[in-house]
């Protein structure tokens, strides 16, 4: 019955969970009206290849997570802002898995087209944390956002609810926020503007040099006839193109032959 026990089984609980978890990623999603949490194997950097316009963010986000005090003592909140753009399949959201498990850091994905008004706030104010979490919101250019609230209807995701909720009062601090999008011009201005997203980022389809380096590190030592396959690929490929296509040769080289 002591109570010393309790909080000692407590603690040791406690301590191996996260040491089970250690080489896990958070993921958190929203839906209906809860975060729904998940973990998966933590994703190697050195699986993704960022465009050059990436280079250096994973010390942008390192300085920001441990300049909280300065954000303090000046008197400005606690957040940093990311637009990552460019066509699907180009690697935006492979680059937030590996960035986030990387830093250790959970994220909260919301998914913008089953929003409301409602939605957004109630999303945001649920998120807990006690260190700095990656807040996603996926392909933002998809939905018609409205610029001004509609009287008497069901109320769809409104710009000015939305602009609060990642950047008014109601926004959470200690958040790196990351909008993703296929078509920049699609956003309204005061979406993207300096102070709401510090850093734009576009993933283009994979240069040569990205190819290279993909297929050097599912294939170390290649053979002449891989090379080969490799340069008949028909350009320009997304990067998920070229990781199916290297996942083919690797793991089912005789059918990619006769195909």
């Amino acid at each position: 019955r002591s109570r010393a026990r309790v909080n000692s089984l407590i603690e040791e609980a406690k301590a191996l969970y996260e040491r089970s978890a250690i080489d896990l990623l958070e993921i958190n999603r929203y839906s209906w009206v809860n975060w729904q949490r998940q973990h998966r194997i933590k994703r190697p950097l050195e699986s993704v290849f960022l465009p050059l316009g990436a280079v250096g963010l994973i010390h942008d986000i390192e300085r920001f997570t441990s300049s909280r005090q300065w954000y303090a003592n000046m008197g400005i909140p606690h957040r940093r802002g990311y637009l990552f753009y460019g066509p699907a399949g180009t690697g935006k959201t492979s680059a937030i898995e590996a960035v986030a498990s990387q830093l250790g850091l959970p994220i909260y994905v919301i998914n913008i087209a089953q929003m409301t008004d409602g939605g957004i706030e109630n999303a945001i104010s649920l998120i807990t944390h006690e260190k700095t979490t990656i807040l996603v919101i996926e392909d933002i250019d998809t939905v018609a956002i409205q610029r001004e609230r509609q009287k008497d209807t069901v109320q769809p995701l409104s710009l000015g609810t939305l602009l609060n909720a990642i950047d008014g009062l109601q926004a959470t601090d200690n958040i790196i926020l990351i909008l993703t999008a296929n078509n920049r011009e699609k956003l309204d201005t005061a979406l993207v503007r300096k102070g709401r997203i510090d850093i734009q980022i576009e993933f283009g389809l994979a240069t040569e040099e990205q190819i290279q380096q993909a297929a050097h590190r599912f294939l170390p030592i290649m053979t002449p006839a891989q090379k080969l396959e490799i340069a008949s690929w028909s350009r320009p490929l997304s990067m998920s193109d070229v990781q199916e296509h290297l996942k083919r040769l690797v793991l089912d080289p005789v059918s990619n032959r006769c195909e």
